[in-house]
């Protein structure tokens, strides 16, 4: 009987370390893909300020100045 309770002990432990892994990966996917856009959508602005490209703005919230 001990055996067995000290097997089930540890199969909740073994389940509780894989939730938390799954828990910190997730957290740590979520962080990096953040980081990923935010730095993805710094170049993109980079590379077209830098071509010049004033017809097709690199993000939707940016315009082009006006041109009277």
């Amino acid at each position: 009987m001990a055996d067995d309770e000290t097997h089930i002990g540890r199969n909740n432990e073994e389940r509780k370390e894989d939730e938390n892994r799954r828990i910190m990966g997730k957290a740590l996917e979520g962080v990096a893909a953040e980081t990923v856009q935010r730095f993805g959508s710094a170049i993109k602005e980079h590379l077209a300020a830098y071509a010049g490209d004033r017809e097709k703005p690199a993000d939707e919230n940016s315009r082009p100045p006006m041109s009277i």
